[in-house]
This record gives structure tokens, C-alpha cells and sequence, in this order.
């Protein structure tokens, strides 16, 4: 069975073109256009693996992070995050809170390829 991946971002390109690169790599990819709905789709389904935006309007990333590690039931699910942002006070903020590792947007297939071997 294929892992499958929670895809979190509010950029509906980037869901689009994360989604594809995603499946042709062989994941099962779910997708959520920001956090809130990152966290229903949490509990309606199980995942292997998030990948989630830093800077998304309603629930950014540090707040959704928080609020997963919080949860028993979502804390263990590994992270990785992707940003465009260059604020190393956040970047270590996000560390802090467990993330597993982080790639800067615009990244390419072979980057989002690097950061998952490492880390599903």
C-alpha cells in the first residue's frame, strides 16, 4: 500500500502541481486548501506524512503544528514543512515544535523526492 500524504497549502497551484508530483512519486496525496481543513481531514483519515505550508491565512503553520503535537492521536505523524519564508526565528520556531524537516518553495521534484526519502 502506498503512503499517503497530507498535502496542506492555501496556493491552489501548489496543491495542484504538489498533488501530481506527489502521486507520479507514487504517494496517495490528500489535499487541504489551509489549515482548518488540514484538521478535518486529520480526523477523517490517517496519514503517513504532512506536508504543510508555513504561511497560510487562517491557520498558519507554527499554530497548526502546535496544535497537532498537542494530539496523541496526530503528534507521531512526521512533518515536513515548506516555506518560502527566510525568518530563522520561525524556521526555529517550527524545529522546536518537531517538525521533521523543511524545504524552501519554490522547490522541484527531485528536492520534495530528497525530503521524503529522508523522512517517510
Amino acid at each position: 500500500m502506498n503512503k499517503k500524504i497530507l498535502l496542506i497549502d492555501d496556493d491552489a497551484i501548489v496543491l495542484t502541481v504538489g498533488k501530481l508530483t506527489l502521486s507520479n512519486l507514487g504517494y496517495d496525496v490528500v489535499t487541504a486548501r489551509g489549515g482548518r481543513q488540514g484538521l478535518k481531514m486529520l480526523e477523517k483519515y490517517s496519514f503517513d506524512l504532512i506536508l504543510l505550508d508555513l504561511v497560510m491565512p487562517d491557520i498558519d503553520g507554527i499554530s497548526f503544528l502546535r496544535t497537532i503535537k498537542m494530539n496523541e492521536k496526530f503528534r507521531k505523524i512526521p512533518v515536513i514543512l515548506q516555506t518560502g519564508e527566510s525568518n530563522q526565528e520561525i524556521i526555529d520556531k517550527a524545529l522546536e515544535l518537531g517538525v521533521n524537516n523543511i524545504i524552501t518553495k519554490p522547490y522541484d521534484k527531485q528536492t520534495l523526492k530528497d525530503a521524503l526519502t529522508i523522512k517517510t
